[in-house]
């Protein structure tokens, strides 16, 4: 994969293509925001607390009563970009590798 990065502060708050892993079976959501990563991070918690399948990864949390962990622990930016066709593109490459090495979560 062309780019990763743990945790770090600017790059976290940066919006693009994100993974977010399932501390218990390690299989992992991609996906894409406009915002900052650490926000789509605290929603996706907060569904699953809250016992709101609202987003995939929160369902996945929920079905299988598995757990989420922190930002730096589950969340990872796979690659920086704005909002757009491109973006689009990004998040569809990445679904596709991660479904080829059998780490997409099935609800995705």
């Amino acid at each position: 994969m062309p780019f990763h990065a743990k945790f770090n502060s600017t790059i976290f708050m940066s919006s693009g293509i994100h993974k977010l892993k399932c501390n218990t079976c390690n299989q992992a959501y991609t996906g894409q925001s406009g915002r900052s990563i650490t926000v789509r991070h605290k929603e996706n918690v907060h569904y699953a607390r809250t016992n709101n399948p609202t987003s995939v990864y929160a369902l996945h949390i929920l079905n299988h009563k598995h757990e989420y962990g922190t930002a730096a622990e589950t969340s990872e930016l796979l690659k920086p970009c704005h909002k757009g066709t491109r973006m689009d593109c990004w998040e569809t490459f990445y679904m596709q590798t991660f479904h080829k090495h059998k780490i997409l979560i099935t609800e995705q």
